[in-house]
């Protein structure tokens, strides 16, 4: 079945014309070259003049550039025919190159060919065609691909990247004026002993190329062995660091049980040239090219000459290939070391050192500077002593809040990292986490003077600059350095105050706002500085000896002035290039954290708000955007609703208040209405991962006549952190409903599709976009909408338990405006009506009791010690799987103790038990029997197993349980893999720090996950049917194919909901 892959962006005129526009590209800059009209032929501009000397012609399939076209030029190739993408050329032009270059030409022409099938087929035509016209014509075929264990019968060995190395040597022998047959002989040697390749690929995606077999490869795998036209390698392997795949490459290429495999010669010498196959950036071909010549030499080979480049490419294909040539004689130097003008020939600097000689072998690629390090080094101590100094306990606390400070980068990377996707690279937290390791690592090797201000602040610096990258790095070296630069102006003898730090905090910023152009409220770290260095002279004008009041408004300052840049527009960096997509209205829980326990909530007085009150004032601060963007200009600023009973408040605004939640949230309005958009499927659909949490994400248009396209985008998204619950909760997150009735949309329609061009002549492309609220014709669009998100935030608390939260919510959504209040901060109180909690309870929380008797099992970790590990993971696994477990012994009481306790390996719908019976009852009737040991029962087959428990025969013995035996019989075997929960089941049982209620609980939240999982995989089977491949699937809920069969049991009795329409 053939499997399409994503198709690369091409910046084309068109396919149809690529190969010809890329031609007429190459004569146009070396005007050395033309082309033959009405072909694809690339001829040296002189080849008339070309008076004893051999000529020589390659040719092949587009896609390959600079092969071979790059490669015509004096001491090269005359003439190159070209074929369309990966095809070869057509055997007329073949044949007429030939005639136009070798007509009357007495010393001959030879014919270099890649050993490819179409290559070899239609030159070999054209060859038979002109030798009958008695032209003097050799063709030589090149196949020096290493990569086969053997020489397959017909194709051959590929020809690969050391064709080019046959183009130099033929052409360099040509211009010493060399006879055809010698130079056929000689480079047809070399090719057959002396020379090998191997590529390795991956990124295997390009559709340019016709009939391509394109091996599917997984995120970290490279095939080795890879054709040029993407012919399969002969195996994959793993996509490991540079070192390592080198080493497999040299490895299989002097592997002496390989047919193909070359024999070099550590005496003479090889030449090695390194192709970079086209995708790969220069920087990983420079690795790749270090570490072949590294391994090379390790080994004891001699690298008289080496090459890298991108020689031979493969449109989008990532890789490298590796070629090897034994210099078996010094003329092969000679040759490679020829002048040519040819223009993808490289050319490498040897800096007035002869190329004949060997005394460079051995030169150093590392040289000492003029100035050295260690005088540098000492330098830079000395001026650590300038500036003055402060007590040692001042030192000391100084330096215990840096570690503070740089441990609290260090913790916060990934979440920095997260907050920077909003507009940036979302590496601010890597970045920021090197320098701080870079000053502990300082620290803790005792670096710091911690009695002189300069000093510290000028290693931190240091650190910054050595560590971090990019512009970040820059800035903060900067920041500390210039702040460094007030202390060391400063006599030994000065006195060090909190005016001295002010002035430090002041230099530091302004040399950022200097080097980085940034001024206050550009959205960059110049507003947190700005307001802190405001703050801390505002706080010390009032009273200069309360460095600690000072100090805390002053990081108060800052604190919220990076608050407001969650809701500003950035005017400086890469944030401003992030427009066009904005958040409108959000909704947000907030709860009273005051220490109590829920249960001592009650009788307390009710608040207008639960949670901080920071959180309104920052609410009630709007960006200066659009009005489409700014639905909620002026009062109200939003809306709150209050959950007295649970002491929680449901506020809604255009913009999270909470920092870290505003960032994804934007993140997942970015991506809702961009790369997640599919025209004509609109729709809902999840993106999201772990750090940048979970979205559901449902785009629908609004028609506005005024609008490109007639109509604006929009997007209703659910960001959790609980996927499960995410997906789990589809029916009535993304339940579809027709547009609202518009009272302007039959006029906009009209207006669109009216005859009459004066609308078409007016100008509107000035006209600002209209909020929701213009575009409904609804004045209470965000009103209800803050209804509808907190009934689903307040149906999400329930979760808490083992519930089924499922349906549409059922309380009334109708808004009576008038009677709505309004708060002192500018909000309007919405008040709700109590959440309808009717769900399907799958298991109740509290503990199942079980009737003290003298013999019976208390838990399920008693009753695993009982069967032994075998024994229990084979009843386990019956049970879980809707197979019928048998319990058949007495006392009577016993039996019923093991099924009760076995209720707490499946859902409540999953256990249908009947503790005792006085005959067999089928599977249909129940998973779950006790029975006496005198009833009789089938034969026990793949889907019935059956526990006998055996009574000692001594009385004695009868009241000890551990003197009982228990017998499984099951006709049927476990599975190679268990399923998943099962083994996790088992490892927490396994742990004995885990007490009974712990184990109980942590079994209802893993018995939660997988129900949901597969609840999501019954809804897709209904959807699409039980045929539907869920591969896939199944490994982004972190299940497996052995799971399937537990996930369908189940999946057994799930409530489908009314509004579901059977999906």
């Amino acid at each position: 079945m053939a499997t399409k892959l994503p198709k690369p962006k091409k910046m084309l005129n068109t396919v149809s014309s690529a190969v010809d526009d890329a031609l007429a590209g190459l004569a146009m800059i070396n005007k050395g070259l033309v082309i033959l009209e009405n072909e694809r032929v690339v001829m040296r501009r002189d080849h008339a003049s070309m008076i004893g000397k051999v000529k020589l012609i390659s040719g092949g399939g587009s896609g390959h550039e600079p092969t071979p076209t790059g490669f015509v030029g004096q001491g090269m190739l005359t003439a190159v025919v070209m074929g369309d993408i990966f095809m070869a050329p057509p055997t007329s032009a073949i044949l007429k190159t030939i005639k136009e270059i070798g007509k009357d030409h007495h010393e001959g022409v030879l014919l270099i060919v890649h050993n490819y099938m179409g290559d070899r087929l239609n030159f070999g035509i054209a060859l038979e065609r002109v030798l009958s016209e008695g032209m003097k014509v050799k063709m030589l075929v090149v196949g020096e691909d290493c990569s086969m264990p053997d020489v397959p019968k017909v194709e051959g060995r590929r020809g690969l990247t050391g064709c080019i190395l046959i183009h130099k040597m033929a052409g360099a022998m040509a211009e010493e004026g060399r006879s055809l047959e010698d130079i056929f002989q000689r480079c047809k040697s070399l090719a057959v002993s002396d020379m090998a390749t191997i590529n390795v690929g991956w990124n295997l995606t390009s559709t340019l190329a016709r009939n391509a077999e394109v091996p599917l490869l997984a995120d970290e795998e490279a095939e080795l062995g890879l054709g040029f036209n993407y012919e399969p390698g002969i195996h994959t392997i793993p996509l490991g660091t540079t070192a390592e795949v080198v080493q497999i490459m040299l490895a299989h290429m002097i592997n002496a049980d390989s047919m193909t495999h070359i024999s070099l010669d550590t005496n003479c010498g090889i030449a090695l040239l390194i192709n970079n196959v086209g995708g790969s950036s220069k920087l990983e071909e420079q690795v790749f090219a270090m570490e072949t010549l590294r391994q090379l030499l390790m080994n004891g080979y001699k690298v008289k000459r080496s090459y890298s480049g991108s020689f031979m490419t493969s449109l989008d294909m990532l890789g490298f290939s590796i070629t090897l040539l034994n210099l078996s004689s010094p003329d092969i130097l000679r040759y490679l070391d020829a002048p040519t003008s040819a223009p993808a020939w490289p050319q490498t600097f040897w800096g007035g050192f002869s190329a004949e000689d060997d005394s460079h072998d051995n030169l150093p690629i590392y040289v000492q500077g003029r100035i050295p390090h260690a005088e540098m080094e000492m330098d830079r101590r000395r001026k650590l002593l300038y500036g003055p100094h402060i007590s040692e306990k001042s030192g000391q606390s100084l330096l215990q809040v840096l570690s503070f400070a740089v441990d609290a980068l260090i913790a916060s990377e990934t979440q920095l990292n997260v907050n920077d996707m909003d507009g940036g690279d979302g590496d601010c937290g890597t970045t920021l986490r090197q320098g701080a390791v870079s000053v502990k690592q300082a620290l803790n090797a005792g670096h710091f003077n911690s009695w002189r201000p300069y000093a510290v602040l000028e290693i931190i610096s240091f650190c910054c600059e050595r560590s971090m990258g990019g512009i970040t790095g820059a800035l903060y070296s900067i920041f500390f350095a210039a702040a460094s630069k007030p202390f060391y102006a400063m006599r030994e003898d000065a006195v060090v105050n909190a005016q001295s730090w002010l002035d430090a905090l002041q230099a530091g910023t302004k040399a950022v706002m200097l080097y980085g152009q940034a001024e206050e409220g550009d959205r960059t770290m110049v507003d947190s500085l700005v307001a802190a260095a405001t703050a801390l002279k505002a706080a010390l004008d009032i009273d200069p000896d309360d460095h600690v009041e000072a100090a805390r408004s002053a990081a108060m300052a800052a604190e919220s002035a990076t608050q407001t840049t969650i809701r500003s527009e950035a005017r400086i960096g890469k944030a401003r290039k992030f427009k066009g997509r904005s958040v409108v209205f959000s909704t947000q829980a907030f709860h009273e954290h005051d220490g109590r326990l829920p249960g001592l909530q009650q009788g307390r007085p009710h608040k207008n708000f639960y949670g901080k009150e920071e959180c309104l004032k920052a609410s009630s601060t709007m960006s200066n955007t659009c009005e489409a963007c700014q639905s909620l200009t002026s009062k109200p600023y939003g809306y709150i609703s209050n959950d007295h009973d649970s002491r929680v408040s449901y506020l809604s605004t255009q913009y999270p208040t909470i920092g870290e939640v505003a960032a994804l949230v934007r993140q997942a309005c970015i991506r809702s209405l961009s790369c997640e958009v599919t025209p004509g499927r609109e729709g809902p659909l999840y993106f999201g991962d772990k750090l940048r949490g979970h979205v559901l994400s449902h785009t629908f248009s609004l028609k506005d006549a005024q609008a490109r396209g007639f109509q604006r985008w929009f997007s209703i998204i659910v960001l959790m952190k609980d996927k499960y619950f995410l997906l789990n909760s589809w029916p009535f997150l993304a339940h579809e409903e027709e547009q609202s009735a518009c009272p302007q949309r039959a006029f906009r329609l009209l207006t669109v599709n009216s005859p009459d061009d004066s609308f078409l002549k007016k100008k509107t492309p000035n006209k600002s976009s209209r909020p929701i609220t213009q575009l409904t014709a609804d004045e209470l669009v965000f009103p209800r909408l803050h209804l509808w998100f907190t009934w689903i935030l307040r149906a999400g608390s329930t979760r808490m338990v083992e519930y089924v939260a499922e349906g549409l919510p059922t309380m009334n959504v109708s808004l009576d405006w008038e009677q709505q209040e309004e708060t002192a901060e500018g909000f309007t109180v919405i008040s709700t009506t109590p959440l309808n909690t009717s769900v399907n309870e799958l298991e109740a929380s509290s503990s199942y009791e079980v009737t003290k008797v003298l013999l019976f099992v208390e838990n399920v970790r008693e009753f695993r010690q009982l069967l032994g590990h075998e024994g229990f993971l084979s009843l386990a696994y019956n049970l879980m799987v809707g197979h019928q477990v048998v319990v058949r012994g007495c006392p009577s009481e016993l039996v019923t103790s093991i099924i009760k306790c076995l209720k707490v390996l499946v859902p409540r719908h999953c256990y249908r038990a009947v503790n005792h019976s006085e005959t067999y009852l089928e599977l249909a009737e129940c998973n779950l029997l006790g029975l006496e040991p005198q009833v009789a029962v089938p034969q026990p087959s793949a889907t019935v197993l059956r526990l006998d428990i055996l009574r000692p025969q001594n009385e004695d013995h009868q009241q000890n349980l551990e003197m009982y035996s228990f017998k499984i019989k099951w006709g049927g075997s476990m599975p190679t893999k268990c399923p998943t929960i099962l083994l996790k089941m088992e490892k927490a049982i396994e742990n004995s720090k885990l007490c009974e209620n712990v184990l109980r609980r942590h079994f209802i939240s893993l018995k939660e996950e997988w129900l949901n999982i597969a609840k999501v995989i019954h809804r897709v089977h209904q959807a699409n049917g039980p045929n539907e491949d869920i591969t896939e699937l199944l490994r982004s809920l972190g299940a497996q194919d052995h799971d399937k069969l537990l996930l369908d049991f189940w999946a057994t009795g799930l409530v489908t909901h009314p509004g579901d329409n059977g999906r």
